[in-house]
């Protein structure tokens, strides 16, 4: 049906219309499939026909909106929220602001047969509309003229099937085949039982479960551990949050007499950092939506625990599955030669080929995949690229895009939008052939007023955006790098078969050339571990802070660097001399827990200094008995950090040895407990020869 007309806003859904609806809704139901109903024109028509639809359609039902024109309204604070929940339709008002997170989360929830109902502007003024979520991507005092990512959106729904219902042009339903489905379970029945085997097999074989959104993969391992527990095992499961693992939890409830709620003392959920952090026992550990997690943590875990079942999404907003696939499944596959790697692509929730996930996917970048070039034959080109490149540019901008989930354990649909609508985001790129295989992701900070400026040094306001510039304010208590320009490298990636071949060096060479002239200084903030502090630091940036408590998911130190580029030098000079001022004290206190080899790392931006005689006999003498040690304790400590170098040079035995002894304070008991080296007599006769080691490499 099509009008010829703008059709009132109070005008009502005709009843034609819900004749055409009726039948394509029944065989959609039929089918299995779920689909994307868009209502566009003004925001009061788009209400009136939502308002006037719901009633009509039956089942359970949600309405995401921030206006209380729409009735039982709700516009939940977090993504999680609608998390674990099932509704045959459901209504997103993109007038209350297009936020990809939660609009991927709602279309999760539909159910086979069922709408997620958009309601949106006529696709021509989409181009220009600037929602609510639009200003979450801006920054103080800095604002983009034009949402890219309205304008892709409008651009993609002119091109993708889908029910349309617009105020100006009417109905229009898409062609739908006729096709009768069962509920597909085989897939997830193998799946479970593939994970009782490992988990009741030989110990060191993990296995490696990944699947989309939809496929079952978090009720398989719920499904498992009620099997596991009925034959007595201890089964732990973890990931990043305690709400995604819900359906786990409800299909081990429907299995036994406990609640999903009120967890069995077989069947737990402990976080990562707990089980890296404590002495945490289990027959069997599940990882779910394991690629939200660094692959550090993960490999950590391999070492704490024989029997692991790894579970991650491929596609989806809980975490970067392709990623993590690329990175984790070659250790897996070195490391543990008979792991095992199961993928489910059978949907469970609904039937494969579904429209709405098509759509969804579509709309908002979770399809991205990178280039699978394999091998760099021509020379590479550095350019950078505007966001309304990308927004013309399909193409470029899913390649650029999935790069960027590679690189970090924790991309969003959210990420998709920051891409398109940041303001003040340069992107740069590396391409072989019109491939992209590596990007970088930089935001200008800084230049803020006097006024703002002030109030943020002196803790009074906190505004949107400026990360690094108002995080070495506070430190520094200086208004020059608010009202100075900085640049801020957001992400660095590069595809992971192209590493260690020193395209990120040339990237960031490239970024600082292009740059150069328009900012006082550049850095970053990212989660510490040695390989990456390493990289900036090659790079001549300066570690001016480190967190002192780990991130829970991450359970990684954050970490802040930066390097002038034209201006500023005396200021950063001076934070890197209080950090190495600070630093020696700290790793006695505050970061006594962080790893080894990370401080090991950082060492190295310590200055080199002359150490007394003293000190060195005294050291001399330790090295022949060191039962000594309390007697010579400070001497060996003040050396340690007068001559980083000597400790930098020797084996990583006892770089880790003497960094828990000296450099943290660590007692032979608690190093013993960590490292165990087969009782204290072994220990003290290393610990002799790891101080013989250190002594020949002084400075005498």
């Amino acid at each position: 049906m099509a009008g010829n007309s703008l059709r009132s806003p109070t005008e009502p859904l005709k009843m034609t219309e819900l004749n055409q609806l009726s039948p394509y809704l029944a065989q959609l139901k039929q089918n299995r499939h779920r689909q994307l109903l868009v209502v566009s024109g003004e925001h009061l028509w788009c209400y009136q026909q939502a308002n006037d639809l719901l009633p009509v359609l039956l089942g359970k039902q949600i309405i995401l909106s921030t206006h209380n024109e729409l009735t039982n309204a709700q516009w939940p604070e977090h993504t999680h929220q609608l998390l674990g929940q099932e509704f045959d339709f459901a209504v997103y008002d993109g007038f209350s602001g297009i936020s990809p997170d939660k609009l991927a989360a709602l279309s999760g929830t539909i159910t086979a047969g069922g709408l997620l109902i958009l309601l949106l502007p006529e696709y021509k003024q989409l181009c220009d509309f600037k929602d609510p979520s639009f200003y979450i991507f801006q920054s103080a005092e800095q604002l983009n003229q034009h949402s890219h990512f309205n304008q892709r959106f409008a651009s993609q729904l002119s091109k993708l099937a889908h029910i349309s219902f617009d105020q100006a042009l009417g109905l229009n339903i898409p062609k739908i085949e006729v096709q009768a489905r069962e509920i597909q379970t085989e897939q997830q029945q193998a799946a479970v039982e593939m994970i009782i085997k490992h988990s009741l097999g030989r110990a060191n074989r993990p296995l490696l479960l990944t699947a989309d959104r939809g496929r079952g993969k978090s009720s398989a391992l719920g499904l498992a551990a009620a099997q596991l527990v009925n034959q007595g095992k201890n089964v732990v499961i973890t990931t990043s949050q305690r709400r995604a693992v819900e359906s786990a939890f409800n299909h081990f409830a429907m299995q036994t007499q406990f609640s999903a709620q009120a967890e069995s003392p077989l069947f737990r959920y402990i976080p990562p950092d707990q089980l890296i952090s404590q002495a945490i026992t289990a027959d069997i550990l599940f990882v779910d939506e394991a690629a939200s997690l660094p692959v550090p943590i993960l490999i950590e875990l391999l070492k704490r625990f024989n029997r692991i079942i790894f579970a991650t999404t491929i596609h989806g907003y809980e975490g970067t599955g392709r990623g993590f696939t690329l990175r984790f499944c070659p250790y897996l596959k070195q490391h543990f030669p008979d792991s095992r790697f199961v993928h489910l692509d059978e949907p469970i929730r609904f039937a494969s080929n579904d429209p709405l996930e098509i759509n969804i996917n579509q709309l908002l970048g979770l399809n991205a995949d990178c280039t699978e070039l394999k091998q760099l034959t021509a020379p590479l080109q550095f350019s950078e690229v505007s966001q309304a490149t990308l927004c013309e540019n399909e193409p470029l901008l899913q390649q650029t895009f999935a790069l960027l989930v590679l690189a970090h354990y924790q991309t969003s649909a959210n990420d998709f939008r920051h891409l398109l609508d940041a303001a003040n985001l340069r992107i740069f790129v590396v391409a072989h052939q019109e491939e992209v295989i590596a990007t970088a992701l930089v935001a200008i900070e800084g230049e803020l007023s006097n006024e703002l400026s002030s109030a943020i040094v002196a803790g009074k306001r906190r505004p949107q955006g400026h990360l690094l510039a108002q995080s070495v304010a506070q430190i520094k208590q200086q208004q020059c790098f608010l009202t100075e320009p900085l640049a801020r490298i957001v992400r660095i990636a590069v595809h992971p078969y192209f590493q260690s071949q020193n395209i990120g060096q040339q990237l960031l060479s490239f970024i600082e050339t292009h740059v150069a002239t328009n900012v006082a200084a550049i850095g970053a903030s990212f989660g510490a571990y040695p390989v990456l502090v390493h990289f900036w630091m090659k790079q001549d940036y300066q570690v001016i802070k480190l967190g002192f408590k780990k991130d829970s998911i991450s359970a990684e130190h954050a970490c802040l660097v930066i390097k002038p580029i034209t201006g500023l030098q005396l200021e950063i000079n001076q934070l890197k001399q209080r950090f190495n001022r600070d630093f020696p004290l700290n790793c006695l206190h505050y970061l006594q827990h962080i790893e080894p080899k990370l401080l090991i790392e950082l060492i190295e931006q310590l200055p080199h200094n002359q150490s007394e005689p003293d000190d060195l006999v005294a050291i001399s003498q330790l090295c022949i008995i060191p039962s000594q040690l309390a007697d010579h304790f400070a001497c060996c400590w003040r050396v340690m950090w007068q001559q980083p170098a000597a400790l930098k040079n020797c084996t990583e035995a006892t770089q880790l040895l003497l960094t828990r002894l000296i450099l943290q304070n660590k007692s032979p008991q608690q190093i013993e407990k960590i490292s165990n080296f087969g009782g204290l007599k072994k220990l003290q006769a290393a610990i002799k020869h790891a101080l013989l080691e250190w002594f020949t490499n002084l400075e005498c």
